[in-house]
C-alpha cells in the first residue's frame, strides 16, 4: 500500500482565513505585518477537501481513507497528495501538529 502516513493530526493555523471562490479555496494570511504578507494561496477541490479535514481530530490516515472514498484516487495517490499538501501548508505556516499529538514536548 505504499508509504504509510503518520498518525499525526494537524490543525489549521488561525492566522489563515479560508474562503471558497469559483470552486477553489483561497487561504489568506491575516494578523501579519505588510512585509510578511505573501498573498493568497489557492487550493483546488481535493486540496480544499483535505484542508477542511485538518481540524486536529482527523489523522492523515483517516483523511486518506475519506479522500479515497470521495475522489477517484488510489490510496497511494492520496498518500502522495496529502503528504505534499501538508508539507506545503507547514512551509507557509498554515497548519501545525495538534498539540495533543506531541509527546514529551519539544
Amino acid at each position: 500500500m505504499g508509504n504509510p502516513l503518520p498518525k499525526t493530526r494537524y490543525v489549521r493555523e488561525p492566522s489563515f482565513v479560508a474562503r471558497r471562490v469559483a470552486g477553489e479555496l483561497l487561504l489568506v494570511p491575516i494578523r501579519r505585518s505588510a512585509s510578511e504578507m505573501e498573498g493568497m494561496f489557492s487550493l483546488n477541490e481535493t486540496a480544499g477537501f483535505v484542508w477542511d479535514l485538518l481540524d486536529g481530530t482527523h489523522s492523515l490516515e483517516q483523511i486518506r481513507d475519506q479522500m479515497v472514498e470521495a475522489f477517484d484516487v488510489s490510496a497511494e495517490e492520496a498518500v502522495t497528495d496529502i503528504t505534499e499538501l501538508v508539507l506545503q501548508l507547514k512551509e507557509i505556516g498554515a497548519v501545525e501538529e495538534n498539540e495533543a499529538d506531541k509527546v514529551g514536548g519539544s
